[in-house]
C-alpha cells in the first residue's frame, strides 16, 4: 500500500488539502501544475501516489519516471514505482521477445548519489595532498602509499560521477489504454502478438510515422500502436 503523507510540498498548499480529503484527481492536476512550476523529487513522489490513488496509473508510472530523471537514486520513487508497476495487468507471454514487465531500476545511476562520489572524490584528494605534503618535507617512502592511494581512489570516484552524471535513458511512453502491438503503422495490420498491451505498460520509442508510434518492448518485440494511445511528457497524444 503507497503511503498517502505527502513529502517536499512545504506548507499546506491546495493539492495538500485536496489530497487530504480524498479528492484525489484534484489533487494531482494541481501537483502537475506544481511540477512545471517547479520540478523537484518530492514533487514527483507526491503526485505520482494523488494519480495513482485517482485512478490514473499511467501518470503515476509518468511521474515517478520524471521524479527518476530528477533523483535516480532515491529510494522512495524507486519504492513506489515497483508497487504501481504491480499494479499493472501484465499478461505472461509464453514467447520471452515479448515480454511487457520492465526490466527493474538496478543501475549505477540508481544505487549511488552524485553528492556521495563528490565528497568521495574529495576525501581521496586530501589523502593523496596528505602523501605529497609528507613525502615533500620528510620524503618518507610510506608517503608514497597515500599518494599513489589518493591518486587512484580520486580517478575511480570522478569516473564513477562521471558516469552517474552521464545523459540519463530516454523516458519511456506509457499506454493509457489496452491497446494491440500490430505489425504496422495501421489498423489493417496484422496483431504482432496475441497478448493485449496493458494500460500502463512502459515501451520505448523508436519512431513515428502518419499517427503511430513504432515502439519496442522489454523484451525486444517492436511493433506499432497508435499515438493517441500513449502518454508522452505527461500528457495524452493526440
Amino acid at each position: 500500500m503507497i503511503l498517502i503523507a505527502m513529502f517536499g510540498l512545504g506548507s499546506p498548499s491546495d493539492a495538500a488539502i485536496s489530497f487530504a480529503d480524498g479528492r484525489y484527481a484534484e489533487a494531482a492536476r494541481d501537483l502537475d501544475a506544481q511540477w512545471q512550476r517547479g520540478a523537484t523529487p518530492g514533487v514527483a513522489l507526491a503526485r505520482a501516489r494523488a494519480h495513482f490513488l485517482g485512478g490514473n496509473l499511467p501518470m503515476a508510472v509518468v511521474a515517478l519516471h520524471d521524479g527518476l530523471r530528477l533523483a535516480p537514486y532515491d529510494l522512495e520513487l524507486q519504492t513506489d514505482l515497483r508497487i504501481v508497476r504491480d499494479a499493472v495487468n501484465y499478461p505472461e507471454p509464453l514467447d520471452p521477445r515479448h515480454r511487457l514487465r520492465p526490466n527493474a531500476t538496478n543501475t549505477l545511476r540508481h544505487r549511488v548519489a552524485p553528492f556521495d562520489t563528490f565528497f568521495l572524490a574529495v576525501g581521496f584528494a586530501l589523502v593523496a595532498a596528505f602523501g605529497f605534503a609528507k613525502w615533500y618535507t620528510v620524503r618518507h617512502r610510506w608517503a608514497l602509499l597515500f599518494i599513489a592511494t589518493g591518486a587512484i581512489g580520486f580517478a575511480t570516484a570522478a569516473i564513477l560521477f562521471a558516469r552517474i552524471r552521464a545523459s540519463p535513458e530516454p523516458l519511456p511512453v506509457v499506454l493509457v489504454a489496452d491497446t494491440i502491438l500490430r505489425e504496422g503503422n495501421g489498423h489493417t495490420y496484422p496483431a504482432r502478438m496475441a497478448e493485449t498491451l496493458p494500460r500502463g505498460a512502459e515501451l520505448r520509442e523508436l519512431a513515428r510515422r502518419g499517427g503511430w508510434l513504432q515502439v519496442e518492448l522489454p523484451g525486444g518485440t517492436v511493433g506499432w500502436v497508435p499515438l493517441i494511445s500513449v502518454n508522452i511528457d505527461g500528457r495524452k497524444s493526440m
